[in-house]
């Protein structure tokens, strides 16, 4: 009997605080709505983009694609792109408010209507990651393919077309528009330059040090250890040392098919107003959702983890 007035008290807190909160909920659809709105706004937005005057261009922004992209400078005269490019962090980030959205829709027709607690905390742990995610879409590249060495660019995409030692990523980080330039120095010292059953030496030597095969002070004497003779390094391969072994192993990194030092770095950060609201009303939603979900684990019992 007691158990039994315990659970109505419980369900009748519970859907007291949900009555409470639910204008608050309406809000936030609307904050979201205007969030999608933003991002996939049509009218093109037109962004300057310098660095240190060794760079100039412009960026125009559609929606979630880049429609031009001009640079003069860095080596490049007049370099642009052919063909809109997608920016996946927008269109990512688009995808997980529609998701919100529909959570928040589907809170609205079972509410008052369900009595398991739990599907409530379920519903809003979800969203609350949802937003949480779509935000940090919009402050960094989550995505390491989206950044160098994973990301390889189209380099047909650009006219003239990107040399081939060189590298651009295009991604936000904290609602800017960012354009990472590298110049690349390829190695063609030997072993160090080759590939071994499709992986790089210098991935190799790496992966080695990490699990411990080998030392820090082995690496001057690699040709002489039995696991590299096994893989027919020290008679297949002249050892060329234009670099100390060190910074082979520190410096290097595969790229492309290729194994490259970084010569040269410029990143170049323009700032989208359009993205910079998106981020803000994003957070403020984090906040306000991350609250919500803590009251109602509290009414119905869960532990705060």
């Amino acid at each position: 009997m007691i158990k039994d007035i315990q659970i109505i008290q419980n369900d009748t807190q519970l859907h007291w605080f949900l009555d409470h909160i639910s204008q608050d909920l309406s809000q936030i659809t609307d904050t979201l709505n205007t969030c999608l709105r933003l991002l996939s706004n049509p009218d093109s937005i037109k962004l300057p983009i310098t660095y240190n005057n060794l760079l100039t261009g412009i960026i125009i922004r559609d929606g979630p694609f880049l429609k031009n992209l001009r640079i003069n400078g860095f080596k490049f005269k007049n370099l642009h792109i052919t063909q809109p490019f997608e920016l996946v962090q927008i269109k990512q980030c688009q995808l997980l408010i529609i998701d919100s959205i529909e959570i928040l829709e589907n809170f609205h027709n079972i509410k008052n209507q369900s009595h398991d607690h739990h599907k409530y905390v379920s519903l809003f742990t979800d969203l609350k990651d949802k937003i949480n995610l779509s935000k940090q879409l919009l402050q960094l590249p989550c995505d390491p393919n989206l950044v160098f060495p994973n990301n390889i660019p189209n380099y047909d995409l650009f006219n003239p077309t990107l040399p081939t030692n060189f590298t651009m990523d295009i991604y936000i980080n904290q609602g800017n528009l960012c354009i990472d330039f590298k110049k690349l120095h390829v190695i063609h010292d030997e072993p160090w330059c080759s590939f071994i059953n499709g992986k790089s030496f210098i991935d190799i030597v790496k992966e080695d040090l990490k699990l411990g095969k080998i030392k820090v002070q082995d690496l001057d004497n690699l040709e002489e250890l039995k696991i590299y003779k096994d893989l027919g390094i020290n008679s297949t391969f002249t050892w060329f040392k234009k670099f100390k072994p060190i910074d082979y192993v520190t410096k290097c990194i595969t790229f492309n098919s290729m194994v490259v030092m970084i010569d040269k770095n410029i990143e170049v950060n323009t700032s989208d107003p359009i993205l910079i609201s998106v981020l803000t009303k994003l957070d403020t939603l984090d906040y306000l959702i991350t609250k919500y979900l803590d009251n109602l684990r509290m009414l119905v019992g869960y532990s705060h983890k």
